[in-house]
This record gives structure tokens, sequence and C-alpha cells, in this order.
């Protein structure tokens, strides 16, 4: 029928257009500068969405300016955090000058990139964390599959990034 709109279709257009927009839960986390907020979709960054965060120049070496700015964004959801990395690095007066409590952190040492992905994943199906951090040796080709289903189920991701290696 001409005319007519399919409920199916609306709804899938309008899911399309979450994707695309990134405001797939229509919530954000402002980060509180008015210049930058302004600019984001919905006044800050999406919440249950994957966010990369990287330093520049000789920060790229130890990523402990985007690990602290990561913190600082998950001190301010309610509930666990999920932190994957490789070493164990993760400085705790540097966590605590960003307001991530240690008692808050659930730590998963992984062998490499892969097992990094697997935890998280993991974590986030449990719906146990808030959110899930890591702190790859390398950039992903491809969003891992735990973004897509975070993403789905309102889950946060956020991943501070050391310099890609290749």
């Amino acid at each position: 029928m001409v005319g007519t709109a399919n409920p199916d279709l609306c709804a899938l257009r309008a899911r399309i257009q979450a994707l695309e927009t990134g405001r797939l839960g229509g919530r954000a986390m402002p980060l509180g500068l008015a210049a930058i907020d302004a600019v984001l979709p919905g006044g800050g960054l999406a919440l249950g969405a994957l966010h990369e965060i990287m330093g520049s120049g000789a920060d790229e070496e130890d990523g402990a300016v985007p690990a602290a700015f990561a913190a600082s964004l998950l001190a301010r959801l309610e509930g666990p955090v999920l932190w994957c990395l490789q070493a164990d690095d993760l400085y705790a007066p540097g966590l605590a000058a960003s307001f991530l409590a240690p008692e808050r952190l659930i730590v998963a040492r992984c062998r490499d990139d892969a097992e990094i992905l697997w935890a998280m994943e993991e974590g986030l199906r449990s719906a146990v964390p808030a959110a899930a951090c890591s702190l790859p040796a390398k950039r992903a080709a491809s969003p891992p599959s735990c973004c897509g289903a975070g993403a789905r189920a309102g889950w946060r991701r956020v991943s501070a990034r050391r310099r890609a290696w290749r």
C-alpha cells in the first residue's frame, strides 16, 4: 500500500539513525567544558558507546595521560569498573587523583590484546561492571564484538591506548 508506513521499517530507520549519530541510548556524559560539549552530539560523550582515548607525542609510550582521562570519566559512573591490561602498570595514586576509588576496580591481567578483548566482552556480558576500560598495545582493525553487544545493552567501554607499534 502506498502511503502506509510499515512500523518495522520505521523502527529500523530510527535505529539506523541512532547508530549513525551515536545516540543509541540517547544519554550523554558532559565533559564540563562548554566549548567541547557544544559540538558533541547530545552535549557530551554518548553512554553505551565505544570511545577511544589516545595520547600524543611522548605520552604514546606509556599511555598515562589517556589512562588518567579515562579514569576521570569512569569515576563519574556508578558501580564497579572493569580495567583490562597486559602489564601491572596502573598507578594507584594517579587513579585516586582522578577520583576513581581503587575499591571500585576489577582488574583483569591479560596475556595479549586478544585476551583483553575477550575479558572485556565477558565482563560486559555479565552486566556487573558499569564500564570496561582497556589498555591494548595495538589498535584493533575493527571494533570488537563486545562493543556492538555492549552498546546495544547500554554498557560503556573506554579504550585508552598506547602507541600502536607495527
